[in-house]
């Protein structure tokens, strides 16, 4: 957490979200409760040769309860499911849309839509 004039203050994360490494994270309140959540993306397809490829992402979104805590969902709970080699996340959001854009590499567009 950003405590302003350089001070940072650290907090742990679920388990869940170190299963593979991230590439882009995307904060705001996602399910409506005025709390920010977290939604993470992720995997390293293309690697070097002596490392292993990091494919064990699927996407994870992490509810907050306003206290620094986060509540990890499991894919089935939250419907949200970006397996591949996913590298940006973007909020797209206009009067009747809510939608969250995946960008993977060398791959298609994944597209959500958000119900609150």
């Amino acid at each position: 957490e950003n405590k302003g004039n350089g001070r940072f203050e650290l907090y742990d994360l679920p388990l869940e979200a170190q299963f593979s490494n991230i590439n882009d994270i995307m904060i705001e309140d996602i399910n409506g409760d005025d709390n920010l959540d977290i939604l993470i993306i992720g995997n390293l397809f293309v690697s070097e040769i002596e490392t292993t490829r990091n494919d064990a992402g699927k996407g994870l979104i992490l509810l907050g309860d306003g206290m620094n805590n986060f509540k990890p969902l499991t894919n089935i709970e939250s419907g949200f499911f970006a397996r591949g080699d996913a590298k940006n996340v973007k909020r797209l959001k206009d009067k009747n849309n809510n939608l969250i854009l995946i960008a993977n590499n060398n791959n298609v567009l994944q597209v959500f839509q958000l119900h609150k």
